[in-house]
């Protein structure tokens, strides 16, 4: 009887296996979308692809007016960029 259960249990095992296998080799996972913005009262969120392929992280804090990028690296993780006035991000517009 314990044969039976023993072989039972391992069939039941194997077929779990299988089924997981093929869920991973058949189902295409989907990339983080990018080119998306996140717009809130405070803050503004924007990701997007940088030239190297890497993923570009930028957040805006409305109030104090000032502009933070990170960078996604597979690898090397979230590195913070750089911090600076909105303003200096685009060449000085207001000022004259």
């Amino acid at each position: 009887m314990k044969n039976k259960t023993n072989n039972a249990a391992v069939f039941a095992l194997v077929c779990s296996a299988i089924a997981l296998l093929a869920t991973i080799f058949l189902v295409n996972p989907t990339k983080a979308p990018a080119e998306e913005a996140v717009n809130d009262r405070d803050f503004q969120v924007v990701s997007a692809l940088v030239m190297n392929g890497s993923e570009g992280l930028y957040i805006l804090d409305k109030r104090t007016g000032l502009i933070a990028v990170f960078l996604y690296e597979p690898g090397r993780g979230l590195q913070h960029k750089g911090t600076s006035p909105a303003a200096a991000a685009f060449g000085g517009l207001n000022q004259r």
